[in-house]
């Protein structure tokens, strides 16, 4: 499982214990799920031209954006 696989990855490059390398992936797909269910109403009112641009712009901001 891909699951796994990042949490054990977490762990060895950050030195997180293992059970919060599991509960960062949740809460990163948590954000991601959110964004996706929300993303015309977040990007509706940006004026880049195309939505594409836009979609690319706010789905590329950093991860520490979020607190």
């Amino acid at each position: 499982m891909q699951k796994d696989i990042l949490a054990k990855l977490i762990t060895l490059e950050m030195g997180k214990l293992l059970a919060q390398s599991y509960g960062e992936i949740t809460l990163c797909a948590d954000i991601l799920n959110y964004d996706v269910n929300n993303a015309e109403t977040f990007l509706e009112n940006l004026l880049f031209g195309t939505r594409l641009w836009g979609a690319c712009l706010y789905a590329s901001r950093p991860w520490h954006f979020f607190g």
